[in-house]
């Protein structure tokens, strides 16, 4: 009689190479923010890395969680920093070449590092919360630490929401559509759970992880194709790039020709109901020179329109970044930018960084610091309530929903990015647009100096749009839809608590098998 010979249990082969694996996942991951055509490389990217730090977790013996989620996000946010890399010259603050390539370089590594140190304690808390199992809590508490992360980024003056993964989506307009419910953030965690569920079920070739990934993915997709926008009517624009550059804007030799561009494009269109200069389109103080009022006004009534235009503007406050509202009447509804950039419109910590970095105080626009703005003005031109922002603005998305809460049916945003020339920084910016729309479910029309300028629907699609470093003009009917948009007036609160409950599900689960394990020993002592 002969024995059955028991199968032999063949241990999964260990993922070698981690560290590196980390690296181009990380790598991999950013190319939507860098090339936004290829936005499913994040979902696959994601799935490889949440692949092997799923073996990272189930491997006893190994630790180095900070160190290699440090890896993965530095390299992640390199090549999303690197626009800085485009400002090169620095001659206007007096650096050399050498110098100046220097400073960039170091800003391109501590932005991308400062950011990295923070987003890397996603593993070891997801290992130390998951008790180092892979298992759907671990995926769950994996995504919401990484939102949790997000929103961190975004706060206070020195807040950069820049590398938010939802920004590589922005192409996807049906999976983006859910950004009207909850915002950047909630796509951002849709992209993380649908990559980590995918890497799970792969790594434990298992079904109900696959299951859940095609779910979530299945469910937004869904949402998008039947979300519907209301359109009420429309209103005709004429947007107006002049492709003015850094270098020239603030030179007074320029100052001529940067007025007879903008006066020609102009007049080159056809009659509009609106007409949308730039930030600074004219880089002379209204508050301080009448003149330029005056100019405004008559331009205003020969094409029998109103103007939106940036504008500086000084008065008893201070010198203030604006949007001013103009017809044959007169200047209006003045919108003052809130949200300044730090080191460009003005230097934090002055006493201290003015001693030791003098050189930074010279990069600011101006000589003396701007002041921001405290208000979301709503202004209203041919029919419609126009909100406003400028630059910086639109990367934040609760002033976007200031305005549309205080009435805006239309987002103007006046913006400069010729710092940046043709760097993956204004195709990042134009995202950040577009997220705006989506939230509040408003056509959002961008003018920018020299690009991108664009017109975008509620709906996240982008009308039109200007390449970076053209001159030309966008003709175009923007949607006016007044319905209300759950993220207006929700805000990310929603998702934080969800992804507060995502991080906290695994450690809650151990603590109640344990007071269930104590209940049941205490109840077995009594029999």
């Amino acid at each position: 009689m002969t024995s059955e010979r028991p199968v032999p249990i063949i241990p999964a082969r260990p993922v070698r190479f981690k560290k590196t694996l980390f690296c181009l996942s990380g790598l991999i991951c950013s190319t939507p923010l860098v090339f936004p055509q290829t936005f499913p490389l994040s979902f696959l990217a994601l799935a490889f890395c949440f692949y092997v730090y799923c073996d990272l977790l189930e491997d006893k013996d190994k630790k180095g969680f900070y160190s290699k989620g440090f890896l993965f996000f530095f390299l992640y946010n390199i090549p999303i920093y690197s626009f800085f890399l485009w400002m090169h010259p620095l001659d206007f603050v007096g650096l050399s070449d050498a110098l100046s390539l220097a400073l960039l370089s170091f800003a391109v590594l501590a932005v991308s590092a400062l950011h990295a140190s923070l987003f890397a304690a996603i593993f070891p808390l997801t290992a130390l919360f998951c008790r180092r199992k892979a298992n759907i809590p671990s995926a769950l508490c994996f995504g919401g630490l990484w939102i949790v992360c997000e929103w961190t980024v975004e706060q206070g003056i020195l807040g950069f929401p820049w590398n938010r993964l939802a920004l590589g989506q922005y192409l996807f307009t049906p999976f983006i559509a859910s950004a009207s419910l909850f915002g950047s953030l909630f796509v951002s965690l849709l992209v993380v759970l649908i990559g980590a569920f995918a890497g799970l079920a792969a790594y434990k070739k298992k079904l109900v992880p696959a299951a859940v990934c095609a779910a979530i993915l299945a469910a937004d997709l869904v949402f998008g194709a039947l979300k519907t926008v209301i359109v009420e009517n429309t209103v005709s624009v004429t947007v107006v790039q002049a492709n003015v550059l850094s270098g020239q804007k603030w030179d007074e030799n320029y100052l001529d020709r940067i007025i007879d561009d903008h006066l020609a494009l102009t007049r080159s269109a056809k009659k509009a109901d609106l007409i949308l200069w730039p930030e600074t389109a004219i880089p002379v103080d209204m508050g301080t020179n009448p003149a330029l009022e005056d100019f405004y006004v008559s331009l205003s009534e020969e094409l029998g329109a109103p103007i939106l235009t940036g504008a500086l503007v000084t008065d008893e406050e201070g010198t203030k970044n604006c949007v001013a509202y103009i017809d044959s009447d007169g200047v209006f509804n003045l919108y003052a930018k809130r949200h300044l950039v730090p080191i460009g419109e003005y230097l934090p910590a002055e006493d201290l960084l003015g001693k030791l970095m003098p050189f930074l105080a010279q990069i600011n626009v101006l000589s003396d610091p701007l002041t921001p703005g405290d208000g979301a003005e709503v202004c209203e031109a041919a029919g419609v309530k126009i909100g406003s922002l400028v630059c910086f603005d639109s990367v934040f998305a609760p002033l976007a929903a200031d305005s549309a809460k205080n009435g805006a049916e239309l987002i103007f945003l006046a913006t400069n990015d010729s710092w940046y020339k043709d760097s993956p920084a204004t195709t990042q910016h134009l995202a950040q647009s577009v997220f705006r729309a989506v939230e509040n479910s408003r056509s959002v029309v961008i003018a920018a100096n020299s690009g991108i300028s664009a017109v975008i629907d509620p709906d996240g699609a982008i009308k039109a749009q200007l390449a970076p470093l053209t001159q030309g003009v966008i003709e175009q009917d923007a949607v006016i839809c007044r319905d209300a948009a759950l993220y207006t007036f929700a805000g990310d609160l929603p998702v934080l608590l969800l992804s507060a409950v995502f991080a906290a599900l695994a450690p809650a689960i151990a603590i109640t098998k344990k007071i269930r394990e104590k209940s049941s020993a205490r109840t077995l002592n009594r029999r």
